[in-house]
């Protein structure tokens, strides 16, 4: 994302400047320390 963004892509920049990096980087962090979870588990 910073890349893109940085590229000049407005797509990303405008992403990052809603805060979606850090959105990104937090969730990528849990999934880091607490591994994947199976969504399939929480089907009704």
């Amino acid at each position: 994302m910073i890349r893109k963004a940085s590229a000049s892509d407005i797509a990303f920049q405008k992403m990052m400047e809603q805060g979606q990096l850090e959105h990104y980087q937090s969730e990528t962090k849990f999934i880091r320390e607490h591994g994947r979870v199976d969504l399939r588990k929480f089907r009704h």
